[in-house]
Protein backbone atom coordinates (compact mmCIF):
# COMPACT_ATOMS: atom_id res chain seq x y z
CA UNK A 1 0.00 0.00 0.00
CA UNK A 2 1.53 3.09 -0.60
CA UNK A 3 1.61 6.66 1.38
CA UNK A 4 0.92 9.77 0.40
CA UNK A 5 1.55 12.86 2.77
CA UNK A 6 -1.48 14.59 0.51
CA UNK A 7 -3.60 11.42 2.02
CA UNK A 8 -2.03 11.40 5.53
CA UNK A 9 -2.76 15.20 6.04
CA UNK A 10 -6.36 14.49 4.31
CA UNK A 11 -6.75 11.89 7.22
CA UNK A 12 -5.74 13.78 9.78
CA UNK A 13 -7.89 16.46 9.32
CA UNK A 14 -10.78 14.61 9.31
CA UNK A 15 -9.65 12.37 12.67
CA UNK A 16 -8.83 16.14 13.75
CA UNK A 17 -12.40 17.10 13.20
CA UNK A 18 -14.25 14.14 14.19
CA UNK A 19 -12.43 13.62 17.13
CA UNK A 20 -12.42 17.21 18.14
CA UNK A 21 -13.79 17.23 21.72
CA UNK A 22 -11.88 14.24 23.05
CA UNK A 23 -8.65 16.21 21.80
CA UNK A 24 -9.91 19.56 22.83
CA UNK A 25 -10.18 17.95 26.44
CA UNK A 26 -6.57 16.44 26.40
CA UNK A 27 -4.93 19.89 25.10
CA UNK A 28 -6.90 22.12 27.33
CA UNK A 29 -5.46 19.68 30.37
CA UNK A 30 -2.02 19.48 28.94
CA UNK A 31 -2.33 23.57 28.61
CA UNK A 32 -3.57 23.99 32.23
CA UNK A 33 -0.83 22.18 33.80
CA UNK A 34 1.49 24.14 31.52
CA UNK A 35 0.21 27.30 32.53
CA UNK A 36 0.00 26.36 36.34
CA UNK A 37 3.71 25.71 36.61
CA UNK A 38 4.83 28.39 34.78
CA UNK A 39 2.38 30.92 36.89
CA UNK A 40 3.82 29.09 40.20
CA UNK A 41 7.62 29.76 39.17
CA UNK A 42 7.68 32.58 37.01
CA UNK A 43 5.18 35.10 39.18
CA UNK A 44 6.49 38.12 37.24
CA UNK A 45 7.70 39.55 34.27
CA UNK A 46 10.80 41.38 35.67
CA UNK A 47 12.31 37.76 36.37
CA UNK A 48 12.08 36.85 32.64
CA UNK A 49 13.64 40.01 31.55
CA UNK A 50 16.50 39.18 33.77
CA UNK A 51 17.35 35.75 31.31
CA UNK A 52 16.40 37.70 28.30
CA UNK A 53 19.65 39.74 29.65
CA UNK A 54 22.01 36.43 30.10
CA UNK A 55 20.80 35.80 26.54
CA UNK A 56 22.05 38.88 25.46
CA UNK A 57 25.38 38.68 27.52
CA UNK A 58 25.89 35.39 25.75
CA UNK A 59 25.56 36.83 22.18
CA UNK A 60 27.25 39.84 22.63
CA UNK A 61 30.50 38.42 25.03
CA UNK A 62 30.19 34.60 24.57
CA UNK A 63 30.24 31.83 27.61
CA UNK A 64 32.85 33.61 29.30
CA UNK A 65 31.45 37.20 29.48
CA UNK A 66 28.35 35.32 30.52
CA UNK A 67 29.91 33.77 33.42
CA UNK A 68 31.50 36.98 34.87
CA UNK A 69 28.06 38.83 34.15
CA UNK A 70 26.64 35.96 36.36
CA UNK A 71 28.91 36.12 38.98
CA UNK A 72 28.27 39.98 39.35
CA UNK A 73 24.45 39.60 39.49
CA UNK A 74 22.96 40.03 43.01
CA UNK A 75 21.88 36.89 44.78
CA UNK A 76 17.73 37.11 43.74
CA UNK A 77 18.73 37.58 40.47
CA UNK A 78 20.81 34.30 40.10
CA UNK A 79 18.28 32.92 41.66
CA UNK A 80 15.86 34.40 38.91
CA UNK A 81 17.62 33.04 36.48
CA UNK A 82 17.61 29.60 37.64
CA UNK A 83 13.59 29.66 38.55
CA UNK A 84 12.69 30.89 34.89
CA UNK A 85 14.73 28.26 33.38
CA UNK A 86 13.19 25.95 35.46
CA UNK A 87 9.73 27.32 34.92
CA UNK A 88 10.19 27.19 31.06
CA UNK A 89 11.31 23.67 31.21
CA UNK A 90 9.37 22.25 33.60
CA UNK A 91 6.12 23.69 31.93
CA UNK A 92 6.63 22.75 28.89
CA UNK A 93 8.55 19.24 29.42
CA UNK A 94 4.82 18.04 31.58
CA UNK A 95 2.65 20.01 29.00
CA UNK A 96 3.89 17.83 26.42
CA UNK A 97 4.47 14.82 28.50
CA UNK A 98 0.43 14.85 29.08
CA UNK A 99 -0.47 15.60 25.56
CA UNK A 100 1.66 12.78 24.24
CA UNK A 101 0.22 10.27 26.34
CA UNK A 102 -3.46 11.53 26.02
CA UNK A 103 -3.23 11.80 22.26
CA UNK A 104 -1.24 8.89 21.95
CA UNK A 105 -3.42 6.59 24.40
CA UNK A 106 -6.52 8.25 23.13
CA UNK A 107 -5.74 7.81 19.30
CA UNK A 108 -4.59 3.67 20.38
CA UNK A 109 -7.73 2.95 21.75
CA UNK A 110 -10.40 4.03 18.99
CA UNK A 111 -7.92 2.32 16.72
CA UNK A 112 -8.78 -0.57 18.23
CA UNK A 113 -12.56 -0.09 18.38
CA UNK A 114 -12.49 1.24 22.12
CA UNK A 115 -14.65 3.85 23.03
CA UNK A 116 -12.77 6.79 25.64
CA UNK A 117 -13.26 10.14 26.20
CA UNK A 118 -10.30 12.41 26.78
CA UNK A 119 -9.98 11.98 30.33
CA UNK A 120 -10.12 8.26 30.08
CA UNK A 121 -7.63 8.38 27.53
CA UNK A 122 -5.12 10.02 29.72
CA UNK A 123 -6.18 7.77 33.15
CA UNK A 124 -5.05 4.91 30.69
CA UNK A 125 -2.09 6.05 29.47
CA UNK A 126 -0.18 6.37 32.77
CA UNK A 127 1.44 2.95 32.93
CA UNK A 128 3.17 4.71 29.66
CA UNK A 129 4.18 7.82 31.30
CA UNK A 130 7.63 7.26 32.90
CA UNK A 131 8.92 5.50 29.24
CA UNK A 132 7.59 8.75 27.34
CA UNK A 133 8.67 11.06 29.79
CA UNK A 134 12.13 9.48 29.44
CA UNK A 135 11.37 9.79 25.44
CA UNK A 136 10.25 13.29 25.40
CA UNK A 137 13.15 14.22 27.46
CA UNK A 138 16.47 11.91 25.53
CA UNK A 139 14.57 13.52 21.88
CA UNK A 140 14.32 16.92 22.74
CA UNK A 141 17.95 17.37 24.35
CA UNK A 142 19.20 15.28 21.23
CA UNK A 143 17.05 17.64 18.54
CA UNK A 144 18.14 20.88 20.17
CA UNK A 145 21.60 20.02 20.62
CA UNK A 146 21.36 19.63 16.82
CA UNK A 147 19.27 22.78 16.02
CA UNK A 148 21.77 24.76 18.11
CA UNK A 149 24.91 23.38 16.61
CA UNK A 150 23.24 23.50 13.23
CA UNK A 151 19.69 23.77 12.18
CA UNK A 152 20.02 20.34 9.27
CA UNK A 153 21.16 18.16 12.25
CA UNK A 154 18.14 18.76 14.84
CA UNK A 155 16.06 18.42 11.76
CA UNK A 156 17.27 14.78 10.74
CA UNK A 157 16.88 13.89 14.16
CA UNK A 158 13.70 15.31 14.70
CA UNK A 159 12.51 13.15 11.64
CA UNK A 160 14.37 10.05 12.71
CA UNK A 161 12.91 10.41 16.20
CA UNK A 162 9.37 11.33 14.75
CA UNK A 163 7.54 7.80 15.11
CA UNK A 164 8.94 7.01 18.15
CA UNK A 165 6.32 8.11 20.72
CA UNK A 166 3.44 5.88 19.17
CA UNK A 167 5.85 3.37 18.91
CA UNK A 168 6.57 3.41 22.54
CA UNK A 169 2.30 4.10 23.10
CA UNK A 170 1.31 0.93 20.47
CA UNK A 171 4.07 -1.66 21.89
CA UNK A 172 5.73 -3.24 24.58
CA UNK A 173 9.00 -1.40 24.31
CA UNK A 174 11.26 0.50 25.42
CA UNK A 175 12.41 3.96 24.88
CA UNK A 176 15.70 3.49 23.58
CA UNK A 177 14.19 0.48 21.03
CA UNK A 178 11.64 2.97 19.95
CA UNK A 179 13.63 5.39 19.15
CA UNK A 180 15.68 2.97 16.87
CA UNK A 181 12.83 1.21 14.78
CA UNK A 182 11.60 4.83 14.93
CA UNK A 183 14.74 5.73 12.84
CA UNK A 184 14.43 3.05 10.09
CA UNK A 185 10.63 3.18 9.74
CA UNK A 186 11.13 7.50 9.87
CA UNK A 187 13.75 7.30 6.93
CA UNK A 188 12.33 4.67 5.14
CA UNK A 189 9.20 7.37 4.91
CA UNK A 190 11.07 10.34 5.08
CA UNK A 191 9.37 12.51 2.44
CA UNK A 192 6.41 12.08 3.84
CA UNK A 193 7.78 12.69 7.75
CA UNK A 194 9.47 15.51 6.67
CA UNK A 195 6.70 17.93 5.70
CA UNK A 196 4.95 17.09 8.69
CA UNK A 197 8.23 18.41 10.73
CA UNK A 198 9.11 21.32 8.63
CA UNK A 199 5.18 22.55 9.19
CA UNK A 200 5.17 21.83 12.65
CA UNK A 201 8.75 23.55 13.31
CA UNK A 202 7.18 26.80 11.20
CA UNK A 203 3.94 27.37 13.12
CA UNK A 204 5.55 27.38 15.97
CA UNK A 205 7.86 30.36 15.38
CA UNK A 206 4.60 31.91 13.70
CA UNK A 207 3.11 31.76 16.86
CA UNK A 208 6.12 32.95 18.64
CA UNK A 209 6.02 35.54 16.58
CA UNK A 210 2.45 36.76 16.67
CA UNK A 211 2.52 36.36 20.10
CA UNK A 212 5.53 38.65 21.44
CA UNK A 213 3.21 41.39 19.74
CA UNK A 214 0.76 41.68 22.08
CA UNK A 215 1.07 43.67 25.33
CA UNK A 216 -0.58 41.55 27.69
CA UNK A 217 0.53 39.76 30.81
CA UNK A 218 3.15 37.40 30.08
CA UNK A 219 1.47 34.29 32.11
CA UNK A 220 -1.92 35.15 29.36
CA UNK A 221 0.49 34.87 26.09
CA UNK A 222 1.62 31.89 27.41
CA UNK A 223 -1.08 30.27 28.17
CA UNK A 224 -2.52 31.49 25.12
CA UNK A 225 0.92 30.21 22.84
CA UNK A 226 0.86 26.86 25.02
CA UNK A 227 -2.92 26.39 24.00
CA UNK A 228 -2.30 26.88 20.22
CA UNK A 229 0.95 24.94 20.16
CA UNK A 230 -0.74 22.03 21.82
CA UNK A 231 -3.25 22.09 19.22
CA UNK A 232 -0.69 22.02 16.57
CA UNK A 233 1.22 18.83 18.29
CA UNK A 234 -1.63 17.15 18.60
CA UNK A 235 -2.32 17.18 15.25
CA UNK A 236 1.41 16.13 14.12
CA UNK A 237 0.91 13.62 16.88
CA UNK A 238 -2.21 12.08 14.89
CA UNK A 239 0.00 12.91 11.24
CA UNK A 240 2.64 10.62 12.65
CA UNK A 241 0.72 8.22 14.61
CA UNK A 242 -1.10 7.39 11.05
CA UNK A 243 2.29 6.94 9.29
CA UNK A 244 3.62 4.92 12.19
CA UNK A 245 0.60 2.42 11.53
CA UNK A 246 0.73 2.40 7.58
CA UNK A 247 4.80 2.15 7.75
CA UNK A 248 4.33 -0.90 9.83
CA UNK A 249 2.13 -2.54 7.58
CA UNK A 250 4.42 -2.31 4.86
CA UNK A 251 7.65 -2.96 6.67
Amino acid sequence: MSISANSLFRDSINFFKNQLNGLFTIVLIATAISVIVYAMLIPNERMIGVLLEAQNQLLDAGNAGLQNWVLNLPEDEKNSILRVSMGLILSVALGSLVLMCGVLSYIANLSRGEAVNGTQALVSSLPKAPAMFLLLIICSLLIQLGITLMVLPGLILAIGFSLAPAILMNEKVNPFNAMGRSWKLAFANWRIAAPMILIWMATQMLVSMLLSSLQLNHIVVNGISFLINNMIAAFALIYFFRLYMLSSKNA
